[in-house]
């Protein structure tokens, strides 16, 4: 059986930035980014914040310095798709098109080569939430 890195279509990169967990009707939970990727992140949750695998939330980080050198805030709504003691895996399930300039932007920058970015982003297929303009 493959590892989940061999199954993985998309490159993952650690990425160390905080960030908070918005739900309706919650408060607001803090965390810190792990990991990134053009379809998920990994990050790191104080105590439990009763998540649930398949709940829908909104992922803010605040990046310092890796775009324009001051900090700006991204935004992307995500599902659940894993839980462990202190880490959550959130897959993107959509975003406004301002955000999903800089989520790829993001992405571009770390994988260091363009043409890997249009691999993943026709891997990807479709950007749920987006509309071709």
């Amino acid at each position: 059986m493959n590892s989940p890195a061999e199954r993985r279509r998309f490159h993952r990169f650690p990425f160390d930035a905080v960030g908070s967990i918005v739900r309706p009707g919650q408060p607001r939970v803090s965390c810190r980014i792990v990991d990134l990727s053009i379809s998920g992140a990994l990050v790191t949750v104080e105590g439990r914040p009763g998540l649930v695998v398949g709940e829908e939330g909104e992922l803010a980080m605040l990046i310092t310095g890796e775009l324009s050198g001051g900090e700006v805030e991204l935004k992307i709504r995500f599902k659940v798709v894993r839980l462990d003691e202190d880490q959550l895996g959130c897959y993107f399930v959509g975003a406004d098109p301002d955000n999903f300039d800089l989520l790829k932007r993001l992405v571009e920058r770390n994988l260091g080569k363009p043409e890997l970015l249009d691999r993943e982003l026709l891997q990807l297929g479709y950007w749920p939430g987006l509309q071709a303009q």
